[in-house]
């Protein structure tokens, strides 16, 4: 074999080698933050990245075409070398074309180059070399022209955007966000933001940006469990790292804030509030610069201390918060303690109108002050985005058209146009779109029945004290007297205290982290409670895969009815069919001697052998024995008593649905829109056994009566009591106020409990 060819085979050799480094560098290094701030090293991809599938094949052909060189002489060999020479050489011009590549790929293409040059002249000695050289400048041009640009992984098309919008940048999304294939990593927490007038998005440990060629840049990373990504404002970041804010401003200078303990997100205007380490609530610009010193920004007092999730300004900071089951609601939060609604109804039937208080959000929205005194607003409705702006005089207009997607950022830019973070699909795209208030249509106004509140329908419920105060691990309440069972955090040991806080018996318990409930009085002194017995289990379980609100199904698992007697160690009944996901046990003493089992299947009668009967099916959410004997059973949407086999609806629609997507006003609301106590369709139900064979209907604040007649009456209303969890216990229930000790108190269920006559209710028309 002559030198020549074995010079070829090393220079193509060398060429394929290059495969292996790196052939593409990011522009950007990015910040790197953990104890202190770092500058990283630019992300970089291999030459068998860049260029895709082909380079895995040619890493396979050149090594076997120099081997067959250095065994082999003629010219055959030689062709060969200068065939994969050649596409080598093709592959590097291609990728020098598509990417800014590092010196690799040159080296690639210079040592391509020189093995075919060697090669071509021994390959040119017979015919069949000369024809395989022939394909090789073949395969040159196709590498050249007819492969893809590299790899930039699976991006699907976002879709198209209404005319008001114009879309700033589009990208797909993947696990890994770094390298030439250039997408971001997918998160629901990604937040939208401006570094130097582009788009930028973040979430806590990773901030990345959309460079022209559709690639994503890493412009930051963090250390999750050390740092936080605050957000941008003009060309500067703000990060959280232990109890230091550090600004990085464009210039690559670093300030840093020290002795705070919370931050919150950086507003578009640089207003940023903070939890100091002594407990203070202080507030800073970054427009002005940052003090050395936390203590030394000025202190204020707004409503909250927890400054996460807020929107900042110079206003105020902004808050959107479910409203209980109202829906939605904006709030400004001044730095004086002051709270004011700017958006948000509690009547669905108000939908959108030129009054913002007045108009009802189903979806959370995101909000963004505007510069002017008004606010930008984004809301979902039916997996779409509504855009609404509110100006300084308080008004809605909004967007004609909807924008596909579901927005999860939002940021305002010097001319107070908005951009909107939108993500598509199930992962599959994102894109940044933009729109001006030149784009906004006006929005009627509301109607004279739209109910921006629900309306003072009934008194707040009566309670009575307790004396004593809790423990500090209180669980559930026993009797009405107080009596209470505690657990102490990492302890398997229930124990009985009186209301005095003395301790009157205890027991070990089995596991029970995966099921719910509480235990419940056995009425002699003892308890009776739910345990875990051995591995998940794998089978048909009676409780089935429902979603009740009440009762989170994650698995099955063996459970086992514990009764505990004071003194007696507890006594285990196995439960036959034994596989459940969460259950929970009602009190049933009085009846049965033990009590019912509740699932998201239905009702169940435990017998003296562990086997279940049930007692009702369906969708179970609560169930309650009244003290004139009758069974009373909750569902989704409706409140039925058992007699015997007989079971009537008593409260909620007498037609079942099995479509829990549909929307269901507050129960407040319909009553204030004319509908009977009978008839209103309650969410989810809380009942209370009365001390007359009634029942109290506890939903959205709202409590009826209803009787052993069928009678259903307005009994309450009360946001504050019904907020807190209510405890039935025999022949009552208890509710535990936690501020400032743990107290209980008894609510007055008895027939003297002030009813409200049909007559008198406010009803607006």
């Amino acid at each position: 074999m002559s030198v020549r060819v074995i010079v070829a085979a090393i220079a193509a050799l060398v060429s394929g080698a290059t495969l292996w480094f790196p052939w593409w560098r990011a522009d950007d290094a990015p910040w790197v933050v953990t104890a202190r701030v770092l500058r990283g090293d630019p992300a970089t991809s291999p030459g068998w990245e860049v260029v895709g599938k082909p380079a895995a094949l040619l890493l396979v052909v050149v090594p076997f075409l120099v081997v067959a060189a250095l065994r082999r002489r003629g010219a055959l060999a030689a062709a060969g070398i200068c065939a994969g020479a050649a596409i080598m050489t093709g592959l590097a011009a291609h990728a020098l074309i598509g990417v800014d590549v590092t010196p690799a790929p040159i080296v690639a293409l210079v040592c391509g180059l020189v093995s075919g040059a060697l090669a071509i002249g021994p390959a040119a000695t017979c015919a069949p070399a000369r024809a395989l050289a022939v394909v090789a400048v073949i395969a040159v041009a196709l590498v050249a022209v007819v492969l893809p640009l590299p790899s930039r992984g699976s991006v699907a098309a976002p879709p198209a955007v209404p005319a008001a919008f114009e879309r700033v940048t589009a990208a797909g999304f993947d696990t890994d966000p770094e390298g030439i294939r250039g997408l971001v990593t997918p998160s629901l927490q990604s937040r939208l933001g401006l570094l130097s007038g582009r788009p930028v998005l973040y979430d806590g440990d990773t901030m990345t940006a959309v460079g022209d060629d559709g690639r994503t840049r890493i412009l930051m990373r963090t250390e999750r469990r050390t740092a936080r990504i605050l957000g941008t404002y003009r060309d500067s970041i703000a990060v959280q790292a232990g109890t230091d804010v550090t600004v990085i401003d464009g210039d690559g200078s670093v300030s840093t804030l020290g002795s705070v303990a919370t931050a919150g997100d950086i507003g578009t205007d640089g207003t940023v509030w903070m939890r100091a380490l002594d407990g203070s609530v202080r507030v800073g610009q970054l427009a002005s610069g940052l003090p050395a010193d936390a203590g030394q920004l000025p202190s204020i007092t707004p409503a909250v201390t927890d400054v996460a999730g807020l929107v900042p300004s110079a206003a105020g900071a902004l808050r959107s918060r479910r409203a209980g089951s109202y829906g939605y609601r904006l709030e400004l939060l001044t730095p004086d303690g002051t709270v004011t609604r700017l958006a948000g109804a509690a009547d669905e039937s108000c939908g959108s109108t030129s009054d913002p208080v007045r108009s009802y959000f189903a979806g959370e929205p995101v909000a963004q002050p505007d510069g002017k005194g008004g606010w930008w607003i984004a809301h979902e409705v039916d997996r779409t985005t509504r855009v609404s702006h509110v100006d300084a005089a308080g008004v809605q207009s909004r967007i004609a058209d909807p924008l596909p997607g579901l927005t999860r950022g939002m940021t305002v830019d010097a001319d107070s146009s908005v951009l909107l973070y939108l993500m598509h699909g199930a992962y599959d795209s994102f894109q940044v779109v933009r729109t001006t208030t030149e784009q906004l249509s006006p929005l009627k106004p509301p109607a004279d029945t739209c109910l921006a509140d629900v309306p003072r329908l009934a008194p707040p419920l009566r309670t009575v004290p307790v004396a004593g105060p809790a423990a500090r691990y209180p669980i559930a309440p026993l009797d009405l007297g107080g009596t209470y069972v505690s657990s102490r955090a990492g302890q398997d040991t229930w124990t009985i205290f009186d209301a005095n806080g003395t301790e009157r018996a205890s027991w070990r318990h089995a596991p029970i982290r995966n099921v719910g409930g509480s235990p419940i009085s056995d009425g002699m002194g003892g308890l009776w409670w739910l345990e875990e017995s051995g591995r998940p289990a794998t089978g048909t379980s009676p409780s089935g895969a429902g979603d009740d609100p009440h009762l989170t199904v994650e698995a099955s698992y063996n459970l086992t009815l514990t009764h505990g007697e004071p003194g007696r160690a507890p006594v285990r009944l196995a439960l036959d069919p034994t596989t459940f996901g969460s259950a929970a046990l009602i009190p049933d003493v009085r009846a049965t001697g033990r009590p019912l089992l509740l699932s998201s299947d239905g009702l169940w009668r435990v017998s003296d052998r562990g086997s279940l009967a049930r007692v009702a099916s369906g969708e179970v959410v609560d169930a309650v024995r009244a003290t004139d004997g009758a069974l009373w059973v909750a569902t989704w949407n409706t409140v039925e008593r058992i007699t015997g086999t007989t079971r009537t609806t008593v409260v909620g629609p007498r037609e079942k649905s099995g479509n829990r997507s549909r929307t269901v006003a507050p129960v407040g609301i319909q009553l204030a829109h004319g509908v009977r106590p009978g008839a209103v369709v309650p969410r989810s139900p809380q009942l209370v056994a009365a001390t007359d064979g009634a029942v109290w209907v506890i939903a959205d604040h709202i409590v009826l009566r209803a009787d052993r007649s069928g009678a259903v009456s307005l009994a309450a209303q009360d946001e504050v009591n019904t907020s807190r969890r209510i405890y039935p216990v025999p022949g009552g229930a208890l509710v535990l106020d936690t501020a400032p000790l743990n107290r209980w108190s008894r609510l007055v269920t008895d027939t003297r409990s002030p009813g409200i006559s049909p007559s008198s209710w406010p009803v607006p028309r």
